[in-house]
This record gives C-alpha cells, structure tokens and sequence, in this order.
C-alpha cells in the first residue's frame, strides 16, 4: 500500500522508509482527495490531509500599518488585496482585467509578493491599464503588515489557474477576511462556500464578485462563517491524519520510530 499526503513527495518518501524501515513508493502525481492517485506503477490506495491553518491565528497586526491603513481607506476608499509570488499561474491579470471592467468604481488594488515568471509582462500589463494608478505593489511584508492588510482589506483575492491545496484564502478567511477566490476542484474543497469563488477565466464574474462586496462593506455574519468554515483546518489534525497515515502504510497496520 502506498500513503501519501499534500506535501513534497520526496520527503515523504524519506520518511515512509525511515517508519517503516521498508523502501516506499510514492507517486509523482497527486490530487487533495486521494482519488485516481497514479504512480509509475499505477493507480494505489492514499490517505490525504489537509493542511493547517491556526498559525494565521497567531499573527498580530503592526498598529503603525493598521492606522495607515485605515487612514488611506478613510481618504481614498477600500481596497482588495492579493498576497502571492507575481507569476503567471497565479492569474493576477485576471483580476486586473475585472478591475478595468468596474471603472471609477473599481477598489484600489494592493499586491504583495515578489516576482517570479510572467512578472515583467503582468507589470508591462499593469502600467498599460486605465487602473494602472489604484494597483499599488507592496513588496514583501512583515508578518504584522500582512496582517494589518488582512484587516484592512476590502477582500482577499485570488483566482490562481490551479492550486496544490489554496492556502492563501483559507488564511486569509481564518482571521475573519473575506476571499474571492477560484471555482476549481481543490480550492472548492478547501475553502467551501465560505469564500467567494469565481470561474479563473471569467474577469466578468470576478468583477461582478467585487461589486458585490463593495455594495457591502463589511459582513459579521459572512466574515464569523469564514473563521468558522477555517477553524476545521488544524496543524494537530494534520498531525494525526499523517500518523495515520503511516500506520496504514506499515506493514502490521503500526508505525516505529526510527533507529537513530
């Protein structure tokens, strides 16, 4: 039998044969449910587990970037925000095209993250763009600034082409921000109907998304069922999905710890 779990499969492959002091095979393509797992070998039994989320509990905002924040949100109005290396699968240009779409009544629009591929055509893009002047890159931030932004922001976005499991949302979601985020399979799993997700490829629905929110700033109810939606997701039940996940993959349903 072979186990896996969301992670990097070669590590996992290290330390299946140091429980099970017995070579393990992993496969070198995987989905978040452990369905239709396929390896070299073909298709074997898996355990998947979620990752955790509760460290975003423990962020606390920096005041100095809270009350700028505030102050510029008072001053020019809301904003959304997008925290995520500047490439091309994260889509960024889709939420561009939707902010273009809204006009005048498009939000300020902050991007924190570095550059990665496709990051001189998505700023080529943006300077190009009758919104270039309400996109403001904000580098990477501290984790206080992240937060403060978090708190700050009118929703979080981001409509990624695909994702390994959609950790930026749920993040952001289990600190009571709201998410817009990509109608596809993993992030659908992860994030639920807690967020709010929109076909990747369809700036009109992410405009229409945006729109809405705007039309209602701030939701208790919509913002209490994203903490509640993102406390389900815990490092401790990660931790015991993966032990368990090794006593299935030993051989007499036990796992050992390693001889050091």
């Amino acid at each position: 039998t072979t186990v896996s779990q969301v992670g990097h499969v070669d590590d996992q492959a290290r330390a299946l044969e140091a429980v099970m002091h017995a070579p393990a095979t992993i496969g070198r393509r995987y989905n978040l449910t452990g369905k239709g797992f396929h390896t070299d070998l073909g298709y074997v039994a898996t355990t998947a587990t979620h990752l955790g989320v509760d460290h975003a509990l423990r962020m606390v905002a920096d005041d100095s970037v809270a009350a700028r924040l505030s102050a510029e949100v008072e001053r020019e109005g809301p904003f959304v925000f997008t925290a995520a290396r500047i490439e091309t699968r994260k889509n960024l240009q889709v939420i561009l095209r939707a902010l273009e779409r809204l006009g005048p009544d498009a939000p300020r629009w902050k991007i924190a993250g570095i550059a990665g591929e496709g990051a001189e055509a998505f700023e080529e893009g943006v300077a190009a763009s009758s919104v270039a002047g309400r996109v403001e890159r904000v580098g990477h931030l501290s984790e206080g600034a992240l937060r403060a932004h978090l708190d700050a922001c009118l929703a979080f976005v981001l409509v990624p082409h695909d994702e390994g499991f959609g950790l930026a949302p749920l993040e952001a979601m289990a600190v009571g921000c709201r998410a817009i985020s990509s109608d596809v399979p993993v992030v659908r799993e992860v994030c639920g109907e807690a967020a709010v997700l929109v076909d990747p490829e369809d700036e009109s629905s992410l405009a229409a998304a945006i729109a809405g929110l705007l039309e209602e700033p701030r939701s208790e109810a919509a913002e209490r069922a994203a903490v509640d939606h993102a406390a389900g997701f815990s490092w401790a039940r990660t931790a015991a999905r993966t032990v368990e996940a090794y006593r299935l993959a030993a051989p007499d349903g036990t796992c050992s710890s390693p001889s050091r």
